[in-house]
């Protein structure tokens, strides 16, 4: 039965009502049958909850029964200066009549743990001018044990301040972050790309993102962005990923179908399980990688086994890391390891951020997360004439600046109107400086990124010939990052390596969508490596398929 996830909330809202029956339950015990054994609930993010939620939360809760032994206690945690998300129909009204509708209790959190004094001040000057807001008159605070930098304007050191960046143009700019984040990382060898963050009200198909995309390249600076998961961008079939994850499976001990593989590594010590490369090695090697291991020697022993460096490797290094400043040095199961690698990877797949570098996207993608540094462009902010949307839009840009940890640069452009830099201007925790005008070859405001991705491809064409077929071999020396381009050949479209060679054709649906875009292409690279297998259940290509396995190219595209 295929199932309508935009209703799903109204159904559990039915079924707790005693509107929907289910089998074997009379419709006015449901409740009471569903929720029998809890006693509490915690609901965070209140702030960003619409009108169904809230009915469906009330439902859970009991709130409206009038058997006090039937309710069920609710703990709700929530900023109603962060809720942004009017667009899908959040409101701030439901957080701030929860004290009302469960005769609650209010605790303030106002100790800042994150941004550095200077940015929770200007930060806090914004959001002050919101009217309708649970916190007015309550001060946010640096938290204590940092108690000792809460100091005077004068006092603190001008590089520490926030910055309102006057600007020309969108190149000027998109040019200044770029050389702003090339000079602090070469300043500081600490520093990677991955530290900053440049975030702007609209996303990377638009112009502003484009030309810092384009800047950052000038650069050589590495920088990722997130996409929609109609995009087509498998994260956990990305051939870095995968190689990543069957080497960790390495460590399991064979199960009785792998005997004869098993059998096969102690004769000539090598492994062939599930049909992947063998790993050479002793055959005391594949048995040690049964037992623990320490965090350090993990992560040495894994990017020991990735010859070239990208963008998916950097994130593999980021999530080895991760494992090693959480764990001591001590030899720790590897299926734990495992555990918070994928536990890692689904998080990084909710975001559908494509590798790693300089995080580009809008405020809305960055809620929740935070950078040492960050930059927020100007353009398309914009001067709404109700207070109620004009308030939503001083939230957006209060979440923006409080990602930033150390750092805030606050871009404005001349002869653009951002109501949110009038406000800051004059601050006393904010300094300004000028952008030197600059221009970035080839770019023009009708320029945008496309992701040529899984719905665009056939997805079966490389299947179709033996694995010696030279297209096997082309696609397996594509590296991530390379140039590609689309070739028309007698009406069908495919994607060709810098020697012309084919790699992946078209499908229906991206023939017709990028034919007419050919001549605006400007360039093209491969943003990942997908790994496909072929399942013997589709019976469409029952006898065509000519190989077990075969790789497709993910494309990003640069065009007008």
């Amino acid at each position: 039965e295929t199932v309508n996830f935009n209703n799903i909330i109204d159904e559990a809202l039915e079924i707790l009502n005693g509107k929907r029956p289910l089998p074997g339950l009379d419709p006015s015990e449901a409740r009471e049958y569903l929720l029998a054994s809890y006693r509490y609930i915690l609901v965070d993010e209140y702030q960003d909850i619409d009108d169904s939620q809230y009915r469906f939360i009330s439902a859970l809760t009991g709130r409206l029964e009038k058997d006090s032994e039937s309710k069920i206690s609710i703990m709700a945690v929530g900023d109603d200066d962060q809720s942004i998300y009017g667009f899908r129909n959040a409101s701030t009204k439901f957080i701030q009549q929860f004290k009302i509708d469960y005769n609650a209790d209010t605790f303030y959190l106002v100790e800042n743990y994150r941004s550095s004094y200077p940015i929770i001040q200007a930060s806090a000057s914004l959001i002050a001018l919101n009217k309708n807001r649970m916190k007015q008159g309550i001060k946010c605070s640096i938290n204590k044990k940092r108690k000792a930098l809460e100091q005077q304007p004068s006092d603190i050191a001008k590089s520490k301040l926030v910055k309102i960046v006057s600007a020309d143009d969108i190149e000027s700019q998109a040019v200044f972050a770029a050389e702003q984040i090339k000079a602090m990382i070469l300043e500081n060898p600490e520093i990677s790309a991955s530290d900053f963050a440049v975030i702007s009200r609209r996303g990377i198909s638009y112009p502003v993102l484009v030309a810092v995309r384009m800047a950052l390249a000038r650069e050589n600076i590495d920088f990722c962005y997130s996409i929609k998961n109609s995009s087509g961008f498998p994260m956990f079939k990305i051939r870095e990923i995968q190689e990543f994850l069957h080497y960790l499976d390495e460590y399991n001990r064979p199960q009785p179908e792998h005997e004869d593989c098993f059998s096969d590594a102690i004769r000539n010590g090598t492994s062939a399980i599930n049909g992947t490369p063998a790993i050479k090695g002793s055959c005391q090697e594949f048995i040690t990688k049964n037992k623990s291991i320490s965090p350090r020697d993990l992560k040495r022993e894994i990017l020991g086994k990735f010859d070239k460096k990208n963008t998916f490797v950097n994130q593999i290094e980021q999530i080895l890391e991760s494992w090693c400043a959480i764990n001591s040095d001590m030899k720790i199961s590897v299926s734990l390891a495992k555990d918070f690698v994928l536990e890692t990877l689904l998080e990084e797949r909710r975001e559908y951020k494509t590798g790693t570098g300089v995080f580009l996207g809008t405020v809305h993608s960055v809620k929740g997360m935070e950078f040492p540094f960050v930059f927020i462009l100007d353009g398309g902010w914009k001067q709404e004439k109700t207070r109620e949307y004009a308030e939503e839009e001083r939230r957006l840009f209060y979440v923006g600046m409080t990602r930033a940890k150390q750092r805030l640069f606050l871009c404005s452009l001349k002869n653009t109107f951002n109501p949110h830099i009038k406000s800051l201007k004059g601050n006393d925790f904010i300094d300004e400086l000028e952008a030197e005008s600059c221009c970035i070859p080839e770019f023009s405001n009708e320029l945008t990124v496309s992701i040529l991705g899984m719905t665009d491809l056939y997805l079966d064409f490389p299947g179709f010939f033996p694995k010696e077929h030279e297209i096997h071999k082309n696609l397996s020396q594509l590296e991530t990052g390379e140039k590609v381009s689309l070739k028309e050949i007698k009406q069908r479209i495919y994607i060709v390596n810098q020697n012309q060679d084919i790699l992946a054709l078209l499908s229906k649906k991206g023939i017709k969508k990028w034919k007419p875009l050919m001549t605006n292409i400007l360039n093209a690279r491969v943003l990942g490596i997908v790994q496909r297998k072929y399942r013997k259940k589709d019976e469409r290509f029952s006898g065509k398929i000519k190989t077990p396995s075969w790789e497709l190219p993910i494309v990003e595209i640069l065009h007008n």
